[in-house]
């Protein structure tokens, strides 16, 4: 291969980390009051529009190089069995429509994966998507603690309150910082450890070692370190939000179960609902149809209805049978090991 061909190469592996880059930062922070959801929708579309301009780079990328080279992770199987499942499950649900709609925000994570696994080739891109990724999550934490201490930068009226989020849900915006935590906290860990090694070594050694080849630790673990501390205190802001003033509704768990085990067994097609369930993405149809008597007795939630079910595995046992718990489960333990 030519060194210009390889130089193209690698300006549009660049150009498609870029965008997958772009998505981690406003995916946290982006939404849009003009639309019917202001902050599901608008991050959904968000993250459909530019994961296909990664997947579009990638494909001109493909072209150019004459060979489709694909690598391959642990995880490969179970993404695209789930995929495939959650899909078929769609296809065979009684509200067809609605399933595939909300079954296309999971296709483009999907494909958001194939690009991230084709696209990084090496430790500085890697670390630069998972900078971004903290990056993102660092500017709604700021905006959270912000909004604590009543200070507003938004221009946005109906944002001018204590409590206010750009998830749209306190309870989905402590999930996100606790998922992106452990990662600015991995490198600022690392960082302290490189930080007191130097040390070590510049008092052992400092006599023998010419000062420009002693080792420093690399300022970019430092504002891993920042990013940890900010993230941690706009967590903990959320978590007493959730616990005092914004307590989360959550669907009782075994209001839940109970759901997900009639959808499974009490549809007309037993056989089709017991492996792929009612349809992914329909679960306020299970719920309307499928909640037991005994929910109209309660005083506090007998008029509400519930979009999603006590935890993500119940939803998805509900609206992809058995096939999609088995396959998640198949996933987590591919994750865990």
């Amino acid at each position: 291969m030519s060194g210009k061909k390889k130089e193209i190469l690698s300006y549009f592996d660049n150009m498609s980390l870029f965008m997958v880059g772009v998505l981690f930062v406003l995916f946290p922070i982006f939404f849009l009051s003009t639309t019917t959801d202001a902050f599901v929708l608008t991050k959904q579309l968000i993250l459909i529009s530019l994961t296909s301009l990664a997947l579009l780079i990638y494909g001109i990328r493909t072209l150019i190089d004459g060979k489709l080279r694909l690598r391959t992770s642990p995880f490969d199987v179970p993404v695209i069995l789930l995929l495939l499942i959650s899909l078929a499950s769609a296809i065979l649900s009684v509200n067809k429509y609605d399933a595939l709609i909300a079954f296309a925000p999971l296709l483009f994570v999907g494909f958001l994966y194939f690009v991230i696994i084709n696209t990084v080739r090496s430790q500085k891109q890697l670390l630069f998507l998972l900078s971004t990724l903290t990056l993102g999550a660092v500017l709604a934490a700021l905006l959270t603690i912000f909004s604590f201490l009543k200070l507003y930068p938004l221009p946005f009226t109906y944002t001018h309150v204590q409590y206010f989020t750009t998830f749209g849900s306190q309870l989905d915006q402590a999930l996100y910082f606790a998922l992106v935590l452990p990662i600015a906290g991995y490198f600022g860990y690392g960082y302290i450890n490189s930080a007191n090694s130097g040390k070590k070594a510049e008092t052992s050694f400092a006599a023998a070692t010419p000062a420009e080849d002693r080792k420093k630790p690399s300022g970019m673990m430092g504002i891993f370190g920042i990013a940890f501390l900010v993230i941690a205190v706009a967590l903990g802001l959320t978590v007493y939000w959730l616990l005092t003033s914004q307590h989360p509704l959550i669907l009782p768990y075994a209001t839940g179960l109970q759901t997900a085990f009639a959808a499974i067994s009490q549809s007309g097609n037993v056989f089709k609902s017991l492996l792929l369930g009612s349809g992914f993405g329909t679960f306020i149809n299970d719920f309307s149809q499928f909640k037991p008597a005994s929910y109209n007795a309660n005083q506090a939630l007998w008029a509400l209805t519930f979009f999603r079910s006590s935890s993500f595995a119940l939803e998805l046992m509900a609206t992809t049978g058995l096939l999609g718990i088995v396959t998640f489960g198949f996933l987590i333990y591919r994750i865990v090991r």
